[in-house]
């Protein structure tokens, strides 16, 4: 969102706008489908449609749910004292105007895909995104607004999510908080306080690579800087757990039984004998080769295996026999839910997605969306200089190890090839991905198209960014031929308890250190 627009939408929200500003912010809005996107997600986002009645039923059509609120499902809270100047027929042209736009979304405009997709066009309505609970006004219980999967919490007002479970989690004013899912909370500023009645109920809170799990209880968790968080257990205990580095979903392609999700070999494509392992994906530039992911997909964006939030990594150990030719794409990997969707590919044509914005040429393109900022593509020019390999390094024949990472902790989105980052952007603080959703995950290519011409082994997705440290681990040991997946993983256990904290105690935790405190 530039500059203008976001001065424009903040002073609608505060109902101070001169007639000549709404105008220009009516222009603005009437003249960019780009503009009218960023519009509504700042609205959303700033949590204002909390304050607005029954006609918000006119944004739920825009994510394809019906606004009637199911009583045992997560329900949210929010709302202050803070003084305001709107009144309610402001509030109320506010939701007007916010539904008529998600409207027009809707129904009446489609986004294009990058132009490397071959202008497929796609409706925002087949993309329905996770309702996780809901919003109510203070003191107006029977209004309430749908919080989806993703959102963002920026420092406006508190808010108070009631679980379905009998979990509360209340968000101070002045935090940033990304609601996850309907058992997970991200918090990247500020303070949150999570109360449970239940004891069966559980909730987490994730802070870098600890998460606080709560199980029928209360603590409150307060952020002091970017390395530095205060646990106070307040009712029953908590539990500090520590991230273990196993990846969501892995392919080694060494049978059909070692790969976490089964693959249908499309076309030319083939198993062969692994560059680690036994087993790796072998796949020509033809029409039709692809490996299709069977399963891990829901009817919701923000559900299924492949819903991220916090982070991600898309690694894997390739030989390319890219022609790098105008026009021609390698797909390594890609998930298509319209704008949610998640790319590793090699390219060579302009698209309309890639921030920074590179000279025209072959890149190796990373695209995902993150919530507030949108879908964009991190393309690393394949040139030679700066540390970046050229195309002749990449495609000489030999294996070579790819990481594409992104983490919401830091804002740094990366592109990591043989143990090391080689292009980086570096994104705002706190903003979720989002992905997930009802199509399929393809390897190696996508809808007949883009196939990958080489090799692909080691193809994991992580749910959290890989250090450089770890990413250069990983390299060595694919130069060894050696496998840095355990076979004792699985059952995979995701996170470990390194300490309790009972009730009355108060622990300083480092978010980013092995050790839980930092005294």
């Amino acid at each position: 969102m530039n500059e203008e627009l976001r001065k424009l939408s903040d002073g609608f929200l505060d109902g101070y706008l001169e007639t000549d500003q709404f105008r220009r912010l009516e222009e603005l809005l009437q003249s960019d489908l780009k503009s009218k996107r960023e519009f509504v997600e700042h609205i959303v986002l700033h949590g204002e449609l909390g304050l607005i009645a029954e006609e918000l039923c006119c944004v739920d059509s825009r994510f394809g749910e019906s606004s009637s609120i199911n009583r045992t499902s997560p329900q949210v809270s929010a709302g202050t004292d803070h003084s305001t100047s709107r009144t309610w027929w402001q509030i109320g042209g506010l939701a007007i105007a916010v539904s008529l736009l998600a409207a027009a979304l809707t129904y009446n405009l489609s986004e294009r895909e990058p132009r490397s997709s071959g202008e497929v066009r796609y409706e925002l309505e087949q993309f329905p995104i996770r309702t996780i609970g809901y919003t109510f006004p203070q003191g107006r219980s029977g209004l309430a607004i749908p919080v989806r999967a993703g959102t963002i919490g920026l420092s406006v007002f508190a808010t108070r999510m009631t679980e379905a479970g009998g979990v509360e989690v209340n968000v101070s004013e002045g935090s940033q908080f990304g609601f996850a899912s309907d058992t997970l909370g991200l918090l990247f500023a500020g303070s949150v306080r999570v109360s449970a009645n239940d004891p069966n109920s559980r909730y987490a809170v994730e802070i870098g690579d600890h998460r606080i799990l709560s199980q029928g209880s209360q603590f409150e968790l307060m952020r002091s800087d970017s390395d530095r968080a205060l646990i106070t257990v307040k009712r029953g205990r908590v539990e500090i757990q520590s991230r273990v580095p196993h990846p969501r979903l892995r392919w080694s392609f060494d049978d059909a039984h070692s790969d976490d999700l089964p693959i249908l070999l499309r076309g030319s494509s083939s198993r062969v004998e692994g560059l680690i392992g036994i087993g790796a994906l072998q796949l020509a530039d033809e029409r039709g080769t692809y490996a299709e992911i069977i399963g891990g997909s829901e009817p919701t964006v923000g559900s299924g295996m492949f819903a991220l939030s916090g982070g991600i990594t898309i690694e894997a150990v390739i030989i390319s026999n890219w022609n790098a030719e105008e026009q021609n794409n390698d797909v390594i990997f890609r998930k298509e839910d319209g704008p949610n969707r998640i790319l590793l590919s090699f390219q060579n044509n302009q698209t309309d997605y890639e921030i920074p914005v590179v000279e025209p040429g072959p890149v190796l393109s990373f695209g995902i969306y993150l919530e507030g900022l949108g879908y964009s593509e991190l393309d690393m020019p394949l040139d030679g200089r700066n540390g970046r390999p050229a195309v002749d390094e990449i495609t000489d024949g030999k294996p070579h190890h790819i990481a594409a990472t992104y983490d919401s902790f830091t804002g740094m989105k990366a592109i990591a090839v043989d143990g090391r980052i080689c292009f980086s952007h570096q994104f705002p603080i706190g903003h979720c991905m989002r992905s997930g959703g009802p199509k399929p995950a393809m390897i190696g290519g996508w809808r007949k198209r883009e196939s990958f011409s080489g090799v692909i082994d080691e193809l994991a997705i992580y749910d959290f960014a890989l250090s450089p440290e770890q990413i250069s681990k990983h390299h060595q040991l694919a130069q060894q031929r050696s496998s840095w997946f355990s076979e004792s993983s699985s059952p995979k256990n995701y996170w470990e308890t390194v300490e309790t904290i009972e009730e009355g105690a108060s622990v300083w935790l480092g978010s980013h250190d092995n050790s839980p405190r930092i005294n």
